[in-house]
């Protein structure tokens, strides 16, 4: 049964998402147009999709496309002001930019946050590479919200990317090895401090008091499970009024030969590291449920990747919650594997009608970005929750 919860503190997970961002290039094809797609139709009616451009011409192409799939989309430029309710709003630069090529990963370089004023933030990661931070500073501190006051930037306080970082209650869930990274550049005391203050805010008594280095007493982070998202979700209180959390399991799916010796060592060594972050989770008062996180096998010359149902969307609310995941299975009929993964899909599905979610599947090809470690959470960023 679910337990209501307070709604009004800022969470990686409650309130309804108002406003969902995806970002597009003159790169992307119809695999992150189809997500997007997909988005669309599974959204809340009430959630608005602002898709960044990074310029006018990549704004044009997804416009053309949008239109002969029966999706209007309202156009706007960047010093002009984006209504307050609307469904799909293209979103691209006035004018040409040298650094307009940042990629559909909109996650990481920055969270949102909305102020106790009602202004919005930018809290940049510390990690965000110098495009991204760069995309942010000349881009979107100038977004304009109908009744919102100015963007406010704030440089590099988010000690992690955004994708390696969840929080909620009382507490704040970040990558070790990118914490550790930052606190040693710019001393232990003050990347600390200087979380707390972007995620507190004003607020008295601060809501979060503990952070929690995932992964901190574990061996060397895998460079397959580089961000937290990936294999964590965070779920609220649900049994017993005890904090869930979804930890990835990995499992080897089957190919039409025999698994390789390096196959079976990379799926040890990926379920060690994260045994190892279960018993921290424990040890720190959490309720943790494995989820399955297949392993497509590698293929030639194609490497294996993490089928990383964690990286979702979520909503908790007081008496409702939802949870968008990416349909790994969608496409993959003519994969030796494809009755495993979908066997294990379902698993996933039933685990979080289990904590009672409303389950709502992404159809889209995922695939073809699974392989640079992301999924449906990393290519969004939710700009407003309500």
């Amino acid at each position: 049964m679910q337990v209501a919860q307070n709604n009004n503190v800022y969470s990686s997970i409650r309130g309804k998402i108002t406003v969902l961002s995806v970002a597009v290039t003159d790169l992307d094809g119809t695999d992150q147009y189809n997500r997007i797609l997909a988005l669309l139709h599974t959204s809340n009616p009430d959630t608005g999709l602002l898709v960044w451009c990074n310029s006018q011409s990549a704004m044009q192409n997804l416009d053309q496309w949008l239109q002969k799939q029966g999706v209007k989309a309202q156009r706007r430029f960047l010093n002009e002001q984006v209504p307050a309710i609307f469904k799909c709003v293209l979103l691209a630069p006035q004018g040409q930019y040298a650094l307009t090529n940042y990629t559909h990963w909109i996650r990481d370089p920055f969270l949102w946050k909305q102020e106790p004023d009602g202004a919005l933030s930018l809290l940049g990661s510390a990690f965000a590479k110098n495009e991204d931070s760069l995309w942010a500073m000349l881009h979107l501190r100038h977004l304009q919200l109908e009744h919102k006051k100015p963007v406010r930037w704030q440089k590099e306080v988010i000690p992690a990317a955004g994708g390696n970082i969840l929080f909620d209650e009382d507490f704040i869930l970040v990558g070790a090895r990118q914490f550790q990274a930052h606190a040693a550049k710019i001393g232990r005391e003050t990347c600390i401090q200087n979380l707390f203050n972007a995620l507190n805010g004003p607020q008295d008594p601060p809501a979060f008091r503990r952070i929690i280095e995932i992964g901190k007493n574990a061996p060397q982070e895998p460079a397959k499970l580089a961000h937290i998202d990936l294999y964590l979700s965070i779920t609220g209180r649900r049994e017993q009024n005890r904090y869930v959390v979804l930890l990835g399991k990995c499992v080897l799916l089957a190919n039409a030969s025999a698994p390789s010796p390096a196959m079976l060592a990379l799926t040890a060594q990926l379920n060690t590291y994260l045994d190892n972050v279960g018993h921290q989770l424990e040890t720190a008062g959490f309720c943790v449920k494995r989820n399955p996180m297949p392993i497509v096998p590698e293929a030639g010359s194609a490497q294996p990747y993490l089928c990383a149902y964690n990286n979702c969307l979520l909503e908790v609310g007081d008496f409702h919650a939802t949870v968008w995941l990416a349909q790994l299975s969608f496409g993959q009929e003519a994969q030796p594997f494809y009755d495993q993964l979908k066997h294990l899909e379902l698993e996933n599905i039933a685990l979080w009608e289990s904590l009672d979610f409303e389950v709502r599947l992404v159809a889209a090809n995922f695939h073809s970005i699974l392989d640079d470690q992301g999924s449906l959470h990393c290519i969004t960023n939710e700009v407003l929750r309500n």
